[in-house]
């Protein structure tokens, strides 16, 4: 077995299935990213979003996402399968609250997708298990999941799990 390999089973959930389940759907920008100490020995990581649109939720301009774990000073905590956050990045974000009134992202990485603005045509959206690259590569055949997944449709496919 190699050194520090890690590996994590997920179960793939539609995007109508996380907004059914989501107290929260937003889009917005990642405004900022700070690790601290928890408890003795713990490190939770908040993320601050500026928020854009509310999809789902009470209308909010903020929301600040709690995460175990991160990196402080030489530490560094990692959750194997949770959501990764970048400073300046524009996101759709799945949300619940847990019992401490905290947001966290549904399903781990699965509750967050990454908005892409190419040069040209509609922003595209991704996560761990939907969207995929515009070009299909050299063997031209991609999984359905796969499929390059645009905003708009996104939007779409949360208003539908939300009747």
């Amino acid at each position: 077995m190699l050194a520090g390999a890690r590996a994590a089973q997920q179960r793939p959930v539609t995007p109508e299935d996380l907004a059914a389940r989501a107290e929260m759907v937003v889009r917005g920008r990642v405004e900022s990213i700070e690790t601290v100490r928890e408890g003795r020995d713990g490190l939770v990581t908040r993320v601050e979003l500026a928020v854009q649109e509310v999809w789902k939720g009470v209308v909010t301009n903020r929301l600040v996402l709690t995460q175990p774990g991160g990196t402080l000073g030489t530490r560094k905590v990692v959750v194997t399968g949770d959501a990764d956050y970048g400073l300046g990045e524009e996101v759709v974000v799945f949300a619940v609250r847990n019992r401490a009134g905290e947001w966290l992202t549904l399903e781990l990485a699965q509750g967050k997708f990454r908005v892409e603005r190419p040069a040209m045509g509609e922003p595209l959206v991704r996560n761990l298990f939907l969207g995929g690259d515009p070009s299909p590569g050299p063997a031209g055949y991609r999984p359905k999941n796969q499929l390059p997944l645009t905003l708009s449709v996104l939007h779409e496919r949360v208003r539908e799990g939300l009747r």
